[in-house]
């Protein structure tokens, strides 16, 4: 769980640090462990990891992750920062191998 304080500071950082492609690694060592993880431990597989603070009004934090059985990625890459609960496109942050993807 985020403090206020760090909540603010990675989605403050979300749009910049979503300009180049970035690794599980990559976010782990920039965030730390999530709140919440969606998916399994597996690196092949994609996963979403959410972040929260103890306050349900702030926006949920989740940077989704991809890899398919197919790529010679040895763990899955961010395509996408999203801040709040909706779907909607202007929710999201793509990453450029997540503009790619969409496509």
């Amino acid at each position: 769980m985020l403090s206020q304080a760090e909540h603010r500071s990675m989605r403050d950082a979300l749009p910049a640090w979503c300009a180049v492609d970035r690794a599980w690694s990559d976010v782990s060592a920039a965030f730390g462990e999530p709140s919440l993880v969606f998916g399994g431990p597996n690196p092949r597989t994609s996963k979403a990891l959410a972040y929260v603070t103890a306050d349900p009004e702030d926006p949920l934090l989740v940077l989704h992750l991809w890899n398919d059985h197919d790529s010679d990625r040895p763990e899955p890459a961010l395509l996408a920062a999203r801040v709040g609960g909706t779907l909607l496109p202007e929710a999201f942050t793509f990453t450029p191998l997540g503009r790619r993807v969409r496509r």
